[in-house]
């Protein structure tokens, strides 16, 4: 653990940030890396694609689906970060890309087919700008995806030693090979919590490490514990795509941020908010104290 940590704190590390894609023919590629050793989950229609288009280039991540509008993701997916390291006492995300710019998809393999993806409407980030503790983001869609959501673990934060599946559309080795197929890495396991880890100045209170490489199109994945609850979602890493450490948000943190995340999104949209977020909604709430800024 320790020299893989040392690797995240000296910024030794795949950023999972949107990666540059190819040109795209019949299936999108990247020119980052891989859930290494998954399989392809095409059943898992809650974990979603975000691409991002801003003059001649594509990026993508990954992230699931919370309520039929609402997709939460690593906030390096959807802001820039003005460092070119993480350093936790100085590394900062930018303002959020424009809502115009980004596209999502729930389709098992990604396409050139226009109604594959849908249109987001808002972006929404926590006010505090540090990439070490506010590394999530939520979109908000123009209309609903048909996928099945995956609820949240709100009420339980993440413990060493749990075991949880990580799902992504990073391709399958470091030349790209398989890019835009939804995969699912299972049986990792929460290597240590907070001040737990062993660079824990690096690790912010609110996040996990896990022994295991997820980057590229990856990153904003979400992990999901053995009752199908979304713990966290990935946003950094460091090592090779074969080897090395991913570090996640512990989404049990964000609960006031998600729960108004998610009455905003069913206010926007015209449904009742899921059970997890207090059901039906009658106005659009104010987000309290974690945010957000809006794109």
């Amino acid at each position: 653990m320790g020299k893989t940590m040392r690797n995240l704190a000296i910024g030794t590390y795949c950023a999972l940030m949107l990666s540059a894609c190819a040109d795209v023919d019949d299936h999108w590629e990247t020119r980052d890396f891989a859930i290494a050793g998954g399989e392809a989950a095409p059943d898992a229609s809650g974990v979603v694609a975000i691409l991002r288009t801003a003059g001649n280039s594509v990026g993508s991540c990954s992230g699931v689906l919370l309520a039929p509008t609402l997709v939460l993701t690593a906030r390096n997916c959807v802001s820039a970060i003005t460092s070119d390291f993480i350093i936790c006492a100085s590394a900062q995300f930018g303002a959020p890309y424009p809502a115009t710019e980004l596209r999502v998809s729930a389709a098992a393999r990604l396409s050139n087919n226009e109604s594959d993806y849908t249109s987001v409407s808002e972006v929404i980030v926590p006010t505090d700008s540090a990439v070490c503790g506010s590394a999530v983001a939520l979109l908000v869609l123009e209309s609903p995806l048909d996928a099945t959501p995956f609820p949240p673990r709100l009420a339980q934060p993440v413990s060493s030693g749990e075991t949880f599946t990580v799902y992504g559309y990073g391709p399958t080795d470091e030349m790209g090979a398989g890019s835009g197929t939804r995969r699912s890495l299972g049986g990792l396991e929460v290597s240590c919590v907070g001040d737990e880890c062993e660079e824990a100045a690096e690790i912010a209170s609110n996040e996990f490490v896990v022994e295991a490489p997820t980057c590229g199109a990856d990153g904003g994945g979400p992990a999901v514990d053995e009752d199908g609850l979304v713990i966290g979602t990935s946003y950094r890493g460091s090592g090779g795509c074969t080897e090395g450490a991913t570090v996640f948000s512990d989404v049990a943190s964000w609960a006031d941020f998600l729960t108004d995340g998610a009455q905003r999104a069913a206010g926007a949209g015209g449904y009742d908010a899921p059970e997890w977020a207090g059901g039906a909604t009658t106005a659009e709430p104010d987000m309290g104290a974690n945010g957000p800024d809006v794109g």
